[in-house]
């Protein structure tokens, strides 16, 4: 009796690695923007509710806490949703919240 060892067969990647590394390269990049709008955002939290440089600094540690700890949660449901469905909801709607706090006066309609 022979046993034949079987090779196994590569697997495709061609133009899904490149679409992977743009969508990851895409969620660190808004990442990194919800954070800098806080930042932005500084000033006007400042005179608005008359904080000193240590509640900012809480502001802004408050503010990066948060986002860290959602990704656990958000990461359950992209398992358990499909990732490409929850991925694009949270790309198109994290920024917001974000925005409306760096400038409180601006309305989206």
């Amino acid at each position: 009796m022979t046993i034949s060892a079987q090779t196994p067969k590569p697997i495709a990647v061609g133009r899904n690695k490149w679409l992977a590394l743009a969508v990851l390269l895409t969620g660190a990049f808004m990442a990194l923007l919800d954070t800098t709008i806080v930042n932005v955002a500084i000033p006007t939290i400042r005179t608005s509710l008359d904080a000193s440089n240590a509640t900012l600094s809480w502001i802004v540690s408050g503010y990066a806490l948060a986002f860290g700890l959602a990704l656990i949660p958000a990461g359950r449901v992209g398992d358990r949703l499909g990732h490409s469905g929850s991925s694009s909801r949270v790309l198109r709607c994290s920024p917001w919240p974000a925005w409306r706090a760096a400038w409180p006066g601006m309305t989206f309609s």
